[in-house]
């Protein structure tokens, strides 16, 4: 993945009897194209003999070459019906005019850092371009794979993230819905989307569907391990910690406050000077994810309006 922080996307193939499956190709750049075809190589495979690709989700890093795979041997590329309805919103254009208008004026982001901020149209529609054969559902997966490869729906990274399992190897394939070491982000661009808590619900049934802690877990990023109910539980600690963090920004402010207020005065891996561009749009999307999930959970208050404004509970405010 040339310039990015995270540096590769790990592509998985599974041997199935009507052929080899792929779960998520990577980043559509040549560099990648060439990663792609030396690993297959040296795993003494064929890209000719690729029946299938899985899409765990509709992020550019794990779908973008889908299409050149598929161009290459022919094969079928299926992604889950949410994830695809997202990748029509991006060709279209919707997605992305409600995310550079209406989103930055709820979230209360100053107009000078709006222009920074701006999705590109026409770069969301060249990394949307995917049109796949299937909208899938979990079940799918197992029927397109002869039973193979058995999927469950994942929601909170993206609407549609799928994890897979390989139930004769003992493995679970997570995406980004688990990584060994860093947190993968949970944002949304909607406040009526408690897309924090889709993805808590879901980490704890990948915890159950994956069976015991000797199952090998083999994420989209970084590296292999095991023991994934003890890394989920790790996981939602870190989560309790961070709406615990935004409580705090909330009963220390005078007023109600907006969604910038907060993100500016949260801890980042980088300060916020240096939290630019992608970076801080996602942490301003992760900062509502998380006001989101307090609100359904009563502990904050919403006032509508341009912008939405945040506020503790009185009992909570009074409490603290």
């Amino acid at each position: 993945m040339p310039d990015s922080p995270l540096r590769y996307v790990n592509c998985y193939v599974v041997e199935t009897r009507a052929g080899l499956v792929m779960v998520d190709p990577g980043w559509p750049a040549d560099v990648g194209w060439q990663a792609l075809r030396d690993g297959i190589t040296h795993s003494g495979l064929d890209l000719a003999d690729v029946t299938g690709v899985v899409v765990t989700h509709a992020h550019t890093d794990h779908h973008g070459l889908a299409v050149r795979v598929r161009e290459a041997s022919g094969c079928w590329v299926g992604v889950h019906r949410a994830d695809a309805d997202l990748l029509d919103q991006l060709r279209d254009g919707r997605a992305v005019e409600r995310r550079n208008w209406m989103w930055p004026a709820e979230c209360g982001i100053p107009e000078t850092e709006r222009a920074a901020l701006r999705f590109d149209p026409v770069y969301s529609r060249r990394i949307s371009v995917l049109e796949p054969d299937y909208r899938l559902d979990a079940a799918d997966v197992a029927r397109l794979t002869g039973g193979r490869i058995e999927a469950l729906w994942t929601p909170g990274h993206t609407p549609g993230h799928l994890c897979l399992r390989v139930p004769g190897d003992r493995v679970v394939l997570t995406g980004d819905h688990v990584l060994p070491r860093i947190t993968p982000t949970i944002g949304t661009y909607s406040c009526d989307r408690d897309a924090l808590d889709e993805y808590l619900r879901s980490l704890t049934e990948v915890a159950d569907w994956a069976g015991d802690v000797d199952v090998e877990v083999l994420p989209g990023h970084e590296y292999r391990f095991r023991d994934l109910p003890a890394r989920v539980e790790a996981m939602r600690r870190h989560h309790e910690a961070r709406l615990a963090e935004i409580e705090a920004v909330l009963v220390e402010a005078d007023d109600a406050v907006t969604v910038w207020h907060v993100a500016r005065r949260l801890t980042w891996s980088r300060s916020w000077e240096e939290t630019t561009g992608q970076r801080r749009r996602l942490a301003l999307a992760e900062t509502l994810a998380h006001l989101v999930r307090l609100r359904s959970q009563r502990r904050v208050r919403v006032r509508p309006g341009t912008p939405v404004l945040w506020s503790p509970e009185p009992g909570y405010r009074h409490s603290g």
